[in-house]
């Protein structure tokens, strides 16, 4: 659904006028409208308890150091697998870190691998789910499961 229908639904749903005399892209209005969605979008990426399918995506990034830098749009992790190489990894809470189990935890915008020179070269493999792109105009596309 494209930005303009989804302000046209929602005022007609809330005011009970017809979608055709909604406020235009041009107007400060449709602005408050794609302001309240993209919030929303924000919201529901960041719940855990839905299993999103078009904010998913495959991450590969070749090991070199100690930590593997996550996108800029990265909500959070979508499942726990998470693979250097062939082998997968488990995935550790910041105060496991130190226990000597091979794994990766998440730090300040990074994933970091408690055992990095075992995989030094390889590829870590894991999936996160995204925020979606920002609703800026009546054409932006709203990417929403349901």
């Amino acid at each position: 659904m494209q930005a303009g229908e989804f302000v046209g639904r929602v005022f007609s749903y809330f005011k009970g006028k017809t979608a055709t005399k909604a406020p235009g892209d041009t107007t400060p209005k449709f602005q408050m409208y794609l302001a309240f969605a993209n919030d929303l979008l924000r919201d529901f990426a960041d719940d855990s308890s839905f299993r999103w399918k078009t904010i998913r995506r495959v991450e590969s990034e070749t090991i070199s150091g100690d930590h593997v830098e996550l996108p800029s749009d990265f909500a959070r992790l979508s499942d726990d697998e998470i693979y250097a190489g062939t082998q997968k990894l488990s995935y550790l809470d910041f105060s496991e870190r130190n226990s000597g189990e091979d794994g990766v935890y998440e730090m300040d915008g990074s994933l970091y691998l408690a055992q990095p020179s075992k995989h030094q070269g390889d590829t870590l493999t894991f999936g996160i789910i995204f925020y979606p792109p920002k609703l800026t105009t009546a054409n932006s596309y709203i990417v929403c499961d349901s």
